[in-house]
């Protein structure tokens, strides 16, 4: 038995295989680390070359994908089909039969394009622009407006409608936007086991 600083061993073979080993983990441990490194500024790089437009849409795309979740069980906000109803009719789409629809659009309200109240799960067929509804000749908007005072009551929509201010969006704010709609529908992809 030979007692060393580095510990007791059998032999001078297995300190010497010992040392050779925790050198080999110093030099694996410390090219991990550089790789990370490495990584990482290449994240920020990709991160700092990024377009607001580019943000915007990611976002975007985290805001839609929260909200068609969060009304996963509703039925259309315009036509009022069912999810069973608007998949047997519309079949396979590309990207699914269900959007995350605007009551005010992002085009003529910018403001209102994040904002929770303005967006709800609406099928293709209605949040493509038809110009009729089935129901009898009922406007997509006008069904959509009828369906939306029953879900977050008149004064809502009214200040939906009222609503006018100008709208910019700087990087921080659309980071910010993408990564908690991101986190969001996480967990509430963990709640409707998907």
């Amino acid at each position: 038995m030979l007692k060393l600083p580095a510990g007791n061993f059998h032999s001078i073979e297995c300190a010497a295989e010992y040392s050779a080993k925790k050198a080999r983990r110093k030099i694996n441990t410390a090219k991990k680390k550089q790789i990370q490194e490495r990584r990482k500024a290449v994240r920020e790089k990709k991160k700092a070359l990024k377009t607001i437009p580019k943000l915007t849409d990611e976002a975007q795309s985290a805001v839609n994908k929260y909200v068609r979740l969060r009304d996963y069980y509703r039925p259309c906000i315009s036509c009022g089909k069912s999810n069973l109803e608007v998949e047997q009719e519309q079949g396979y789409k590309h990207g699914g039969v269900w959007d995350a629809g605007h009551y005010r659009s992002r085009g003529a309200a910018q403001q209102l394009r994040f904002n929770l109240k303005n967006i709800h799960k609406q099928c293709k067929s209605c949040n493509g622009g038809e110009k009729l509804n089935v129901a009898k000749g009922v406007s997509v908007r006008s069904a959509y407006r009828k369906n939306l005072i029953e879900k977050i009551d008149l004064d809502a929509v009214l200040e939906l409608e009222a609503n006018n201010e100008l709208a910019g969006y700087n990087r921080e704010y659309l980071e910010r936007i993408a990564r908690i709609f991101r986190k969001k529908v996480r967990i509430l992809e963990k709640r409707l086991h998907l």
